[in-house]
């Protein structure tokens, strides 16, 4: 139940700091940018720190080691990256209204990996765990 309040509240600062990033961006406030990126490099950032922090509210469970959590750390920065990166060159030949598309669609990309990743690790027929 605590796991789920932990989700709910994480959607919920990611909208918030999604609007703030781009009202930032629109209202042209310099902060936002570094040189002509147009305010990707602080999408780009907030999409690997969210991500990253996804990862680690999906591993909380109880028992678990501190090397599960980094292992789903490590992995939520890893997809984080790449999905940021690849979108963003998917999404750099569109108008992309001051980036807010790629901004939202690779958190949601990079959000729904982690089920993807769930349950692609479940319905695998082997194992690496030394079971035959």
């Amino acid at each position: 139940m605590i796991k789920k309040i932990f989700i709910i509240l994480l959607l919920i600062i990611t909208v918030i700091v999604i609007k703030y990033i781009d009202n930032g961006i629109r209202t042209h406030d310099m902060t936002f940018y570094q040189s002509k990126d147009n305010g990707y490099t602080i999408r780009f950032e907030s999409i690997v720190i969210l991500n990253t922090l996804f990862y680690s509210l999906m591993a909380i469970q109880p028992k678990r080691k501190l090397l599960g959590y980094l292992k789903h750390v490590i992995a939520g920065f890893g997809i984080s990256v790449f999905w940021g990166i690849f979108c963003y060159f998917l999404f750099l030949s569109f108008d992309d209204n001051y980036g807010l598309t790629y901004h939202v669609v690779t958190i949601i990309i990079s959000y729904s990996s982690y089920f993807g990743i769930k349950r692609w690790k479940e319905t695998t027929p082997w194992t690496f765990r030394g079971q035959g």
